[in-house]
């Protein structure tokens, strides 16, 4: 897992699910321990949702309420522009 965030002051590294690494625009450079993954939530989530099954109760978050989210995502995607292009190793 990787991602990098830009902001006016700094960019962020996330290096790994566990780690990132603050640039300053002075370059002053700080690696802090931060929990990047959901992935300890899901266990929470499996729980909560076979509970509402089992209870006949709706789910916390229906499909229909995702599309604001995934536009969000999308237009994100869009913003950042393609992939770029790697060249093969062969």
């Amino acid at each position: 897992m990787h991602f990098a965030v830009r902001s006016p002051s700094q960019y962020l590294v996330a290096h790994d699910p566990e780690n990132v690494e603050i640039i300053r625009n002075s370059g002053e450079r700080a690696m802090i321990r931060s929990l990047t993954t959901n992935v300890p939530h899901y266990r929470t989530f499996v729980h909560d949702v076979l509970d509402r099954v089992r209870r006949g109760q709706p789910p916390l978050a229906r499909i229909a309420d995702m599309v604001p989210v995934m536009r969000l995502i999308d237009d994100a995607y869009a913003k950042a522009g393609p992939l770029p292009i790697r060249a093969s190793s062969t």
